[in-house]
């Protein structure tokens, strides 16, 4: 008579996370990451990070962390806007912040 093998169902005690959610498998039953949850940022913060791009919009890490103070940002957020805020301005190709914005009801017709 042939021995069965009986294979527990609860894949909670597998801790090599090489259970039913990888890819070889294809099933994408559990996933363990949680999704980080979008930044979106004050007014006041978006007038800090704009005055420092116009200044220099590549700044080192001594300056990302003192911006990252000023605005209670942490210091990776303000890094990823600058670098966010260098590709825009490399694919419009014209400067992203102005000294004074115009808004829709001073522009002029």
């Amino acid at each position: 008579m042939e021995s069965l093998e009986v294979f527990p169902t609860d894949n909670s005690s597998q801790e090599d996370g090489d259970s039913e959610d990888s890819p070889s498998s294809g099933g994408l039953l559990k996933c363990h990451k949680t999704k980080r949850v979008r930044t979106t940022f004050t007014e006041e913060q978006l007038q800090i990070l704009q005055a420092n791009f116009n200044i220099d919009s590549n700044p080192d890490g001594q300056d990302l962390e003192r911006i990252a103070q000023l605005t209670g940002l942490s210091k990776r957020v303000t890094q990823v806007w600058f670098q966010n805020s260098r590709a825009r301005q490399k694919k419009y190709g014209t400067p992203l912040f102005s000294a004074s914005p115009r808004t829709p009801s001073s522009a002029s017709f």
